[in-house]
């Protein structure tokens, strides 16, 4: 009854923005890891991604292209918070997350009413099931951002020690300023966190003296200084709390290694553990691989996707690229899932038809002529193009406005197809816990329609008449490749993207950007097959190290077999597989 507002509005939840209008300052990975810190003490948390890049979404393990409502809906109305809320397997965290859909936000909120009010509104009835609320705010000061400030208690600015820093710091006060006048008269500032911390500069030096000469008593003591796990754990879904304590040797390269036994004064160089894993390799961990190269090209799906590397020691030129390949079981397919890596001197098809050797069925990629080829000279193949690649363009042409034409990006053709793309992912979406039968009975029936409606109307446009090249080339795009997008409507095991293939090569690009190349052929073949098993195992929900363990132990005491029956009992299904392989779900 005594309470104070002020005293219910804590009581009810505190929601703090993390904002800065520049990008790159750590502002995603600070309020992941401060969600993650309070959750872990014991508060129970709720980020809000309002930033349509979606970084936090994903940094706490949740794939936003699989995300049915998200902060965009919550700001244009059409659903409510509870209804949004995403649990985490990090304690005492919830989720709402981001989607792609999010970048209309900006545009749209300009005609609906009470438009800077809208985020507030929305959290207003779930704000007392939290100790904490924090928004991860755009890299921008627009009506979104503005929304998450009208919603606030407080706002958090992570700043990088550079020039202009105090620039920045000062325009995001005054707008702070103004909110607090028009909108929310009890917006404070919060903190000013200091990021990407490099006592070793004499340029950090000053700018932390004239931030905290200027702001003595809201710079935090605590900085957060420049740090390879810190980068490292988004990548791995996660915030760096949990990151470092559980993946202590992910992607690390061998140079580090061998830096952290010299410090146990344990000489162990780099080539000597190089050998180590290829000799592994070849010699045991390829038996597995080829195993499951069979059961893979035995299916009637197989997705495919491809990322550059770099192999130094391969007789061309030091700037030479190659390639790692990945193929996957269909997403939908969910028994008995395989991930696969191949190594490839060039992007040359030979190397996608010498991998599919036996293959008869759909292979699911983007529309790189390797892939497309396929389907033209082989008859047991035939290509089902991904609806991820038919919006890309579009999403880059309505990126690419500026000044007043964002003010009608909902007029632009670009726009419409967003629209239309949409509601084809909003109906699939529905979809996905369905059995094949009935995923493609509803896809005639839901699905269907729109994509052909889709496609009638890109017919109708004319690429010529229109100025953006982005929109021209995702109208040429869909025009070009319309007989490959519509093939997920015939089968439901296809799916209508290949975005469970790019995610299966991201541990690999995560790798890439730690140990940058691969000295030689046989390294690059060496991981090509570690790689595969390790993301096999773990689409089957089995403990990485125990599973290599169990094969490195049982494989040996085979290697004179001249039958390789004994392959299949240590497949990562097996149910021989003993109980300390298998992850507690």
């Amino acid at each position: 009854m005594g309470k104070t507002k002020g005293d219910r509005r804590i009581q009810m939840g505190k929601i703090i923005a993390v904002a800065n209008q520049k990008g790159g300052v750590g502002k995603t990975t600070s309020v992941i890891n401060l969600t993650a810190g309070l959750g872990k003490s014991g508060k129970k948390c709720l980020l809000v991604d309002i930033d349509s890049q979606g970084n936090s979404t994903s940094g706490l393990g949740i794939n936003k292209r699989e995300v049915e409502i998200s902060t965009y809906h919550l700001l244009t109305g059409d659903e409510r918070a509870a209804e949004a809320i995403v649990k985490t397997e990090f304690k005492n965290v919830d989720l709402i997350p981001s989607s792609i859909d999010l970048a209309a936000a900006e545009i749209e909120l300009v005609e609906l009413s009470e438009r800077t009010l809208r985020l507030r509104q929305a959290l207003a009835p779930i704000r007392d099931q939290y100790d904490y609320i924090l928004i991860d705010c755009p890299p921008s000061m627009g009506l979104v951002t503005l929304n998450a400030f009208s919603a606030c208690d407080s706002v958090i600015v992570p700043i990088q020690c550079e020039y202009y820093a105090l620039e920045g710091l000062s325009q995001l006060m005054a707008t702070i300023k103004q909110v607090k006048r028009l909108y929310n008269p009890v917006i404070e500032l919060e903190g000013i966190l200091l990021t990407m911390y490099d006592s070793r500069l004499k340029l950090t030096e000053q700018v932390e003296e004239e931030v905290r000469s200027h702001f003595p008593d809201k710079v935090y003591k605590t900085v957060i200084p420049r740090n390879v796990r810190l980068s490292e754990a988004p990548s791995f879904g996660m915030p760096a709390i949990y990151f470092d304590q559980n993946s202590r040797a992910n992607a690390i390269p061998l140079y580090r290694i061998a830096q952290d036994f010299e410090q146990s004064d344990m000489i162990l160089g780099r080539a000597t553990m190089a050998n180590w894993v290829i000799r592994c390799s070849e010699r045991y961990l390829s038996l597995v691989y080829d195993r499951l190269q069979k059961h893979l090209c035995a299916q009637k799906i197989i997705q495919a996707d491809e990322t550059t590397c770099q192999v130094t020691k391969d007789v061309r030129p030091s700037d030479a690229k190659s390639y790692m390949f990945v193929y996957r079981t269909s997403e939908h397919c969910k028994e008995k899932p395989v991930i696969l890596y191949q190594y490839g001197k060039t992007r040359s098809k030979s190397n996608i038809q010498k991998f599919l050797t036996g293959f008869s069925g759909t292979l699911v990629s983007d529309a790189f002529s390797g892939y497309k080829s396929l389907d033209k000279n082989d008859e047991n193949i035939h290509s089902a193009f991904c609806w991820a690649h038919a919006r890309r363009d579009y999403a880059d042409a309505l990126k690419a406005l500026k000044g007043d034409a964002k003010e009608v990006a909902h007029e632009t053709v670009a726009h419409k197809a967003l629209v239309q793309i949409a509601a084809i992912y909003k109906a699939e979406e529905a979809l996905k816990d369905l059995t094949a039968e009935k995923r493609y009975d509803r896809r005639q029936r839901e699905v269907k329609p729109l994509v052909e409606a889709y496609f009638a109307w890109v017919h109708e446009q004319d690429p010529a008449t229109i100025l953006s090249q982005k929109t021209r080339d995702g109208l040429n795009y869909g025009m070009n490749q319309e007989k490959y997008l519509k093939v997920f409507l015939e089968d439901g095991n296809i799916p209508i993207d290949n975005s469970a293939t790019e995610r299966a090569i991201r541990p690999f690009t995560i790798g890439r950007a730690n140990w940058h190349i691969i000295d030689t052929i046989h390294g690059a073949e060496a991981s090509a097959v570690i790689y595969s098993l390790v993301e096999t195992a773990k689409a089957n929900n089995l403990k990485i190290y125990e599973y290599l363990k169990h094969l490195l132990t049982e494989i040996p005491k085979h290697i004179d077999d001249t039958r390789m029956d004994f392959l299949e009992d240590l497949l990562p299904w097996s149910e021989k597989l003993p109980e300390e392989c298998h992850k507690k779900i």
